[in-house]
């Protein structure tokens, strides 16, 4: 009797230490476990770098003033793993839309000829408007010389216009697709001398004859007949080192485009949609925080981002629709 009770403990001991080394070894599994998905995780979601692409030749210029914003992106995302920023500068706008095409880049900021691009053909998605130097919008103004008998677009056929570059959202975008939802023909000219037909508008790209174009050129150019008229911006009437007084004094006004926003944030349409939602959060309320404030300051002298006004959304409408017909003049 008494082996038959020391040979049932001694069995019984048995499974209690079998069971013990069973649970540390389903502990150590699940630890180890736990470990390894720690590490996993922690290498894909930690160290993120928001990418903002730029379109424009100062590389350096571009880059001082972009990465404080990036910054500032990355440091309210860091829950989201975000840890630093990367600019990327081209001046070349596909270059631009390839890096967005191929995940390279995550957002830029540009005019609304580029922001439709990359939206329609590029993997962009439109996300916010941008204030720039306190301004919301902006037109194309078509000017002409003060003295001259052009007053409106119908006075254009039979004349000479001349645009900024052909990637400018308001000295060749606009009025391009201002001109052509009009109905009036076009035709590229090869010089300032070259005749215009009586029932066409003959126009000139100054970014082709210059290294450097701007509004003064533009206007520069209407001052000394060598074209009818000109397109550009509204608010670049008003800066006295743009356009003198002595030449804004000689031009008359003779139409204005709808309001475009001054300038669109573009992100990748196939970021995760939190993120879409926390990028736009963050730059909802950034102007209202100093530190915001600093950030965007520093973008190039951004006051504030925010929503499409109905005018905007108008306008973005009408220039999608024209833009197949506006390439065509690229």
């Amino acid at each position: 009797m008494a082996d038959t009770v020391n040979l049932a403990v001694e069995i019984a001991l048995k499974q209690q230490k079998f069971i013990a080394v069973l649970r540390r070894a389903v502990f150590m599994m699940a630890l180890l476990t736990f470990s390894t998905s720690s590490f996993s995780q922690d290498s894909t979601s930690f160290n993120k770098t928001l990418r903002i692409g730029v379109l424009g030749d100062a590389v350096s210029w571009h880059i001082k003033s972009t990465l404080p914003l990036g910054q500032y992106l990355a440091d309210k995302m860091a829950h989201l793993g975000y840890t630093g920023a990367e600019i990327k500068v081209t001046n070349n706008f596909d270059t631009l839309a390839r890096w967005m095409e191929s995940g390279q880049i995550d957002m830029v900021s540009d005019t609304a000829y580029v922001a439709i691009e990359l939206e329609r053909h590029h993997n962009g998605e439109i996300a916010l408007r941008r204030w720039k130097r306190g301004v919301s919008e902006y037109r194309s103004l078509f000017i002409s010389h003060a003295d001259s008998s052009i007053t409106g677009l119908d006075d254009l056929q039979g004349h000479r216009i001349a645009f900024e570059d052909r990637h400018s959202t308001s000295g060749f975008f606009i009025p391009i697709s201002v001109l052509v939802s009009h109905g009036y023909q076009l035709r590229e000219l090869s010089s300032t001398e070259d005749s215009v037909g009586p029932d066409e508008i003959g126009y000139i790209v100054t970014a082709d004859y210059n290294n450097f174009t701007n509004e003064l050129i533009l206007a520069s150019w209407v001052y000394q007949g060598l074209v009818d008229a000109s397109a550009y911006s509204d608010n670049s009437t008003n800066i006295s080192h743009q356009v003198p007084s002595s030449i804004e004094s000689s031009i008359k006004t003779i139409f204005e485009s709808r309001p475009f926003p001054r300038s669109l944030i573009v992100l990748r349409r196939d970021l995760p949609n939190n993120l879409k939602t926390t990028i736009t959060d963050i730059l909802r309320h950034a102007h209202t925080t100093p530190e915001g404030q600093r950030a965007i300051k520093l973008f190039e002298d951004t006051t504030q981002f925010d929503s499409l006004s109905e005018d905007n959304n108008l306008a973005l409408d009408k220039a999608r629709a024209s833009l197949p017909v506006v390439r065509e003049f690229m």
